[in-house]
């Protein structure tokens, strides 16, 4: 039987690339406008100094600074400082003062050819400053907040090592010297079945790290057990094993690396990427609809930031409410699961007494919903006031913050408890490979629907089919949802 043939090399419309691109692009049109607000930074300080030369607006120099600005972008794009992951600080700095220096002697000498005489040499130091300034400052704001969402799980790529024949603690200490690209290190996967050791998705086994979470033979379960984005392969020698983890992780939709020892030309003309301070050839990659991700993130930001500015009046309306109605906190704050198994604190308006937790084991055998859910249409924690709010899902308001700070999205899955979230099956996990959302297809389709099981399967097709079109129409039925006031 002929050998299927594997093409290895990345293109630029790999979903890597995409997002690189992407990035690249708003960096590039970040310093583009950034130079703009040094010059009109500039002007001010010369007119306000009574200065002449410079003109009395933007105007007359609109040409020279449109030059600039396509100067600095382009010597930015030599320094490669649009690559991704960011560089250190310091070599940021070091490349921006570059670039505008440059752009600054090129523009310079088209003034001196040009004979204008209408630029002020002071104001164009000025604009330089600025913009070096500017330019470094605003690529600190953007390293900080990567590191940021990284520190706090999010963004991140979880790797999964294998075949790795040193100490593990050596390994993930490089990991952790190279976070910055958001790699976390979910385990390792032995080559052999070893007899006597719990499955890879049992409990025991789940939570694993630094130690075997599994073998090859379990790649499935690991895979979905752990919310795996990458397989990292330490073994390309073995060029069998290695071409039945592609197969298998084309099967999984998620990406394969392998470390360049002796892979002897297994991915000839495949360019080398580092991980840390390891050089990878990416072998397969996972299929991610970048563009349509990054919309659906403007529209998290936008929609959660513009309801959190127009429901500033009836939140205080609320909060008063809520303090008159019953004793405790206005504010309900749980532990929930969100994108990948990641815990996260949820916000919600209180719509129970104060000890509703405490009371829930005593309700038990009221429950009115299959499986690991608890509901009850009549439940007597809850409040007079939180009973009109959960008729109208006012008491979800505060989650548009778990939106804008980027835990939770306005469409996705309802984020579950822990307590839930442990007695999933492993099918039932592929609800989190997505950010849970404040409503979604089973809020809209089946919210009163007892069955577990239907609150599974509708979250599932919502991750299988998601686009932004689905997004749109839940929104739009979730409008006619909370006016009826089927909530409870």
């Amino acid at each position: 039987m002929q050998e299927p043939v594997f093409d290895w090399r990345q293109s630029n419309s790999s979903a890597r690339a995409r997002k690189a691109k992407a990035d690249a692009l708003f960096l590039a049109a970040m310093d583009f406008v950034l130079v703009w607000v040094s010059a009109g930074v500039a002007l001010g300080v010369r007119v306000d100094a009574g200065a002449i030369n410079y003109g009395a607006s933007l105007e007359k120099n609109a040409g020279f600074l449109v030059l600039l600005s396509i100067l600095v972008v382009l010597f930015c794009h030599v320094q490669k400082l649009y690559e991704h992951p960011p560089r250190t600080a310091l070599d940021e700095a070091l490349g921006v003062s570059k670039a505008v220096g440059l752009a600054t002697i090129v523009l310079s000498a088209s003034i001196y050819l040009s004979g204008q005489k209408v630029v002020s040499r002071v104001a164009l130091g000025i604009t330089v400053l600025m913009a070096v300034t500017l330019l470094v400052f605003g690529r600190h704001l953007r390293r900080r907040r990567i590191m940021q969402r990284v520190e706090a799980g999010q963004d991140c790529q979880n790797v999964l090592i294998f075949g790795w024949g040193q100490r593990p603690e050596l390994l993930e200490r490089h990991f952790m010297a190279h976070r910055l690209p958001g790699f976390v290190i979910k385990g390792f996967l032995d080559r052999r079945r070893r007899a006597g050791e719990p499955k890879a998705g049992s409990p025991e086994r789940r939570s694993a790290t630094g130690k075997p979470i599994g073998n090859r033979y379990e790649l499935f379960d690991v895979v979905r057990a752990h919310f795996i984005d990458e397989i990292l392969v330490f073994l390309p020698e073995d060029r069998e094993m290695v071409k039945e983890l592609i197969v298998q992780t084309r099967e999984l939709g998620i990406s394969l690396r392998v470390v360049p020892d002796s892979y002897d030309g297994l991915a000839s003309g495949a360019p080398i990427a580092y991980i840390g301070p390891f050089p990878a050839i990416q072998m397969h990659e996972k299929p991610i609809p970048t563009i349509p991700l990054i919309l659906k993130r403007c529209l998290d930001v936008l929609g959660s930031g513009l309801a959190l500015l127009l429901s500033v009046p009836l939140s205080c309306l609320i909060a008063l409410a809520i303090r008159l109605d019953s004793p405790g906190t206005i504010l309900y704050r749980s532990e929930r699961i969100g994108r990948k198994g990641r815990t996260f604190t949820c916000y919600k308006f209180r719509t129970m007494v104060k000890n509703a937790d405490e009371l829930r084991d005593r309700l038990q055998g009221l429950n009115e919903r299959d499986g690991v859910l608890f509901k009850m249409a009549k439940d007597p924690r809850v409040t007079r006031v939180g009973r009109f709010l959960r008729k109208y899902s006012l008491d979800e308001i505060p989650q548009f913050w778990n939106v804008f700070n980027g835990d939770m999205s306005l469409v996705g899955p309802r984020p579950p408890v822990p307590g839930e979230y442990r007695q999933y099956e492993l099918d039932h996990l592929k609800r989190l490979h997505v950010s849970p959302g404040i409503t979604g297809l089973w809020q809209v389709e089946a919210r009163t629907d007892p069955s577990f099981e239907s609150y599974i399967n509708l979250d599932t097709q919502y991750v299988d089919n998601w686009n932004m079109w689905l997004d749109f129409k839940i929104l739009l039925k979730t409008i006619f949802v909370v006016v009826a006031g089927t909530g409870r």
